[in-house]
């Protein structure tokens, strides 16, 4: 029985041979389940396991469609809105911005149950109209904020890097360790926003810029700050 002993196997996730951890870009997240719980990467990461889904009793949505689906929305409504220039977004640009949110909000919605996955109707009633207030007031909340000349201007939206199969993504970010070793990270950034003079840009998610978050938050925060610095360095034009 592992537990029995101190020894680290295969099965602890211990490989005789090593791995390059620079051969293959992981994602933030999984280094931070790696770091909480090696064997439980193991099981999910290196073996594939997962629990076995009934859709039958799926009583609500799960906690990463429903990350999905905010996702899914926010891009598609920031994307119809640049393409509106919308933005920055002001209390009178309001009317506009909240016809284009409701629009893709039912679209989104819409195959979020077509594909199964937001359980029985009556909690969904309920967790749909807790999304639209939640992603409403969002909205509303940045156009409080926005219309002055140093407001920044939502530019990039779920931008990829070291992601292979994304069309148009950013290299991997390269992170070297004290003893040498090199972490190639990949992954997705919410959105990026392009100051007014078009020489900064900051990473995050709009109300809380990486720049912003406590030092050392996560690893998924550092992702967001190494990438800005890219940004920085002439990578990113608006429209790209």
């Amino acid at each position: 029985m592992r537990e029995g002993t101190d020894a680290l196997t295969a099965y602890d996730g211990l490989l005789a041979s090593g791995v390059d951890p620079a051969s293959t870009p992981l994602t933030a997240t999984a280094l931070e389940r790696y770091a909480a719980c090696p064997f439980r990467y193991l099981l999910e990461r290196v073996y594939g396991l997962a629990p076995v889904e009934d859709p039958d009793r799926i009583l609500a949505m799960e906690p990463r469609d429903r990350g999905t689906l905010v996702h899914a929305i926010l891009e598609a409504t920031y994307a119809r809105l640049g393409e509106a220039r919308a933005f920055p977004l002001t209390r009178e640009r309001l009317p506009e911005t909240r016809a284009m949110f409701q629009a893709v909000f039912d679209e989104a919605c819409g195959e979020a149950e077509r594909r199964g996955v937001t359980g029985l109707p009556a909690f969904w009633a309920g967790e749909r109209a807790r999304l639209h207030a939640e992603l409403l007031s969002a909205l509303e909340a940045e156009a409080d904020a926005g219309g002055g000349p140093d407001s920044w201007i939502p530019t990039l939206f779920e931008t990829a890097f070291g992601v292979a199969w994304r069309e148009g993504a950013a290299a991997p970010l390269a992170y070297r360790l004290p003893d040498g070793t090199e972490i190639r990270v990949c992954g997705t950034i919410d959105r990026i926003d392009i100051s007014p003079d078009e020489r900064r840009a900051r990473a995050g998610t709009g109300a809380t810029p990486a720049e912003e978050r406590p030092a050392g938050a996560s690893i998924a925060a550092a992702c967001d700050v190494g990438l800005q610095a890219d940004r920085r360095s002439g990578h990113a034009r608006r429209g790209t």
